[in-house]
């Protein structure tokens, strides 16, 4: 017999579904005018037909611009089907601005929507933290408290590790092999700050990080 209850989302995580671009999120393609996200990935989107003049050209190479509040990147792309109302395209040459654009759009929701807390009984001995969350892609936020305030915090990402301390931020690229460039300190905070944007507790230093981390971008 299944474990799982009929009608249980059996996946490990939580997915985010569009019906339309989040308001703090653009796309147009150049020629034809903007659309809206449906879905994307690393590897293509899911698009609307633009308003103004529709793309019916499969195997037509276009640039796809994408811009949110703070940043702005085009990526090539190949159109593979294209009907009277959605759009299917392929992604070739993703640079890292736009790599993190699809991560603040996509990747970066799912994490933060599946930040768990930890219950301190499955910490090490060695541990010296006093609240840790941990997600996807082994993302792990941890937080030290001192008499009720934040002393110090650590947000591994997975290709980042932020922390910080006595008021100040720092920043260290992981040792990774992916044949990317690593993030600059803006977008790390940005990652950071989107993951954060999603996830829910009332842990009092934890809302004092995600109040230092929205300052920080300001």
């Amino acid at each position: 017999m299944s474990e799982n209850p009929v009608g249980k989302d059996r996946r490990k995580y939580q997915r985010v579904l569009f019906e339309a671009s989040p308001q703090s999120f653009s796309v147009a393609l150049e020629g034809y005018g903007e659309s809206v996200v449906f879905d994307m990935s690393y590897s293509g989107a899911a698009l609307g037909q633009p308003e103004g003049k529709k793309v019916e050209a499969v195997g037509e190479s276009l640039k796809l611009r994408l811009v949110t509040d703070s940043e702005e990147a085009e990526v090539d792309a190949l159109i593979i089907r294209a009907t009277e109302k959605v759009i299917a395209c392929e992604f070739s040459d993703i640079s890292s601005t736009a790599r993190v654009i699809i991560d603040r759009l996509v990747t970066d929701r799912i994490i933060g929507l599946n930040m768990q807390l930890i219950d301190p009984t499955h910490y090490s001995p060695q541990s010296d933290f006093t609240h840790w969350f941990h997600g996807p892609k082994e993302t792990n936020l941890f937080l030290w408290e001192e008499n009720g305030k934040l002393l110090r915090a650590q947000f591994d990402l997975n290709q980042s590790v932020l922390i910080y301390e006595e008021e100040s931020f720092f920043f260290e690229n992981k040792d990774i092999n992916r044949g990317t460039d690593p993030l600059n300190n803006q977008q790390v905070i940005l990652k950071a700050e989107s993951i954060i944007a999603q996830m829910n507790s009332d842990i009092k230093v934890f809302q004092e990080f995600k109040k230092v981390i929205l300052e920080q971008i300001g």
